[in-house]
């Protein structure tokens, strides 16, 4: 289980999600880089279907916006995955 977060190949600055230019240096050419946890830093829940969703900070850097499955607090490492094109956070 992992999640790919996009790193420039001139600078290596990490990004999430992935972006036309990195921000550092307007690089335009990336690597992908398999991340299988992070820490919870910030959760909501959606008023219409009550789905979790986080911002969960990589060891790489960046945030990542990520569905929350389990009973996860601020604070928690979470593993991380991927489920189609969304991004899926439980607890480790």
């Amino acid at each position: 289980m992992s999640l790919s977060i996009p790193v420039c190949t001139a600078c290596g600055a990490a990004t999430f999600p992935a972006l036309l230019l990195c921000p550092s240096c307007a690089g335009t050419s990336w690597r992908l880089e398999p991340v299988e946890r992070g820490v919870l830093e910030g959760c909501s829940e959606t008023a219409r279907d009550g789905v979790r969703v986080g911002l969960v900070r990589v060891a790489l850097g960046p945030l990542a916006v990520a569905r929350v499955e389990g009973d996860a607090e601020v604070g928690d490492e979470l593993a991380l995955d991927q489920e189609e094109l969304v991004p899926v956070a439980r607890l480790v």
